[in-house]
């Protein structure tokens, strides 16, 4: 059944252009080891999500300060998120790791779909449903920079203290 968020992360989707996108995003299929590999040429390690998890990658604040709504929206059709880690992003944003709980069974395809909902970057979320197009089983995963030595615990709301309010 595909409901009104499906429809509204379809059409982003819909209007990505990833035809440019080089290879280590992932538009052919790539083994683990391949990935660690270009991970590791750009000076990062590899996040791979559980199957029990979201990974966001939250470009800008305007998405960073819609997520936590946006996971509230989500419970009312019986998903639950948690926030279990993040990280700045090399590209001066934010990468989020939120656990997933739900009644029943949640398919990578809806993940991507809830990750585009939650104000993912869709330019990654559509690169992740090409490589599960391609016939990949971890489509989704998170470049770490080397510095960060594991996925932050901390609680909600995650690195909002360090931002300044809005003018």
């Amino acid at each position: 059944m595909v409901d009104v968020e499906d429809c509204f992360a379809m059409d982003l989707l819909s209007e990505v252009d990833v035809s440019a996108a080089p290879d280590p995003y992932g538009l052919t299929p790539m083994s683990k080891a391949e990935v660690e590999d270009s991970a590791s040429e750009l000076g990062c390690w590899v996040y791979w999500p559980t199957p029990d998890q979201l990974t966001l990658d939250i470009d800008n604040l305007e998405n960073y300060y819609k997520l936590q709504p946006r996971m509230i929206q989500l419970e009312s059709s019986g998903i639950f998120t948690s926030f279990v880690g993040g990280w700045h992003s090399r590209s001066k944003g934010y990468h989020f790791i939120l656990h997933l709980s739900s009644d029943r069974k949640v398919s990578t395809e809806r993940k991507l779909m809830m990750q585009i909902h939650l104000g993912s970057d869709p330019r990654r979320e559509t690169i992740c449903w090409r490589r599960l197009m391609n016939g990949e089983r971890n489509v989704s995963r998170l470049f770490v920079p080397n510095h960060v030595k594991k996925v932050l615990d901390t609680t909600w709301p995650p690195i909002r203290e360090q931002h300044t309010t809005k003018s």
